[in-house]
């Protein structure tokens, strides 16, 4: 499988891509003479909310990775003789 042709959209979803609200005032915005300032303002705008989304990933992915580094530790022993297992659950007594 090529994986190159799996990630390109088909015609449809082309289409709907354009066709989604702020695409399409964007391309209608574009037509009109004095209205460029105003659509690339508009972009500037998503570019931004777009990074910071992104750093709240990047930020959410760094907490995930040091809490699983953190799960390595060991449970000490006196946590594990607390457990009671004689009831079908472990439900701390």
């Amino acid at each position: 499988m090529n994986p190159e042709k799996e990630n390109t959209p088909t015609p449809r979803e082309q289409l709907g891509i354009l066709i989604r609200p702020n695409n399409l005032l964007k391309t209608v915005g574009t037509l009109i003479p004095l209205s460029s300032p105003l659509v690339e303002m508009q972009n500037q705008i998503e570019g931004a909310q777009l990074d910071q989304r992104l750093k709240q990933v990047e930020t959410g992915l760094e907490a995930f990775k040091s809490d699983k580094s953190a799960s390595k530790t060991p449970v000490p022993r006196a946590c594990l003789d607390k457990v009671d297992t004689n009831s079908g659950g472990f439900d701390v007594v």
